[in-house]
């Protein structure tokens, strides 16, 4: 999981919505997913200081592979050759 920019306090908070952010606490079991900062904002204070604690994170999309392996998820045969020639 790829993790940005770390949210200490309730400004960093406010800022991630205004840019329309995900965030993310890795070091949380229900809370280790990707959500909208506009939804965190809503919680409570005191679940709020408790996901400060562990470590509140801007989540970062890691990219995708950009090269589809043959064969995989309806690959062309074009693609295949390709990939076997110049795997």
């Amino acid at each position: 999981m790829a993790v940005g920019k770390q949210i200490n306090n309730l400004n960093d908070l406010m800022d991630a919505v205004r840019n329309r952010k995900a965030i993310v606490v890795p070091n949380h079991p229900s809370w280790n997913f990707p959500r909208p900062a506009s939804f965190l904002i809503n919680v409570s204070g005191t679940t709020l200081y408790a996901l400060f604690a562990r470590g509140m994170y801007i989540y970062n999309k890691e990219p995708k592979n950009v090269r589809r392996k043959a064969g995989v998820n309806g690959g062309s045969a074009e693609n295949k050759a390709y990939c076997d020639t110049n795997a």
